[in-house]
């Protein structure tokens, strides 16, 4: 549970999801953490369904080819990342973060 709320609230805010839509998961890491004790209830069901929708619902309908992307990569000492980006000079504002 623990790792799918975090997949999930890594991709929250470009889902135009807030914490009190997941708060049902959120209230079951707040109680018994053994793995046989994670009963989902109907409210936990509603807000799990709530970012599988938003996520169908997302399309990209378009692609800008002749702007290369480009790719940076960050790493510290506990760990590595990455960033993607495209410049596109006829833009409004120019930089593109993917």
């Amino acid at each position: 549970l623990k790792k799918l709320l975090g997949a999930i609230n890594w991709v929250r805010p470009y889902l135009g999801i807030t914490n009190a839509d997941l708060g049902p998961l959120f209230n079951l890491l707040k109680e018994d953490s053994s793995l046989t004790s994670c009963l989902l209830t109907t409210e936990s069901w509603e807000a799990l369904e709530k970012p599988e929708v938003a996520i169908s619902q997302k399309k990209a309908y378009r692609c800008l080819e002749g702007h290369p992307i480009e790719l940076f990569g960050f790493v510290t000492l506990c760990q590595a990342c990455g960033l993607l980006r495209r410049w596109i000079c006829t833009a409004p504002d120019p930089l593109v973060l993917l």
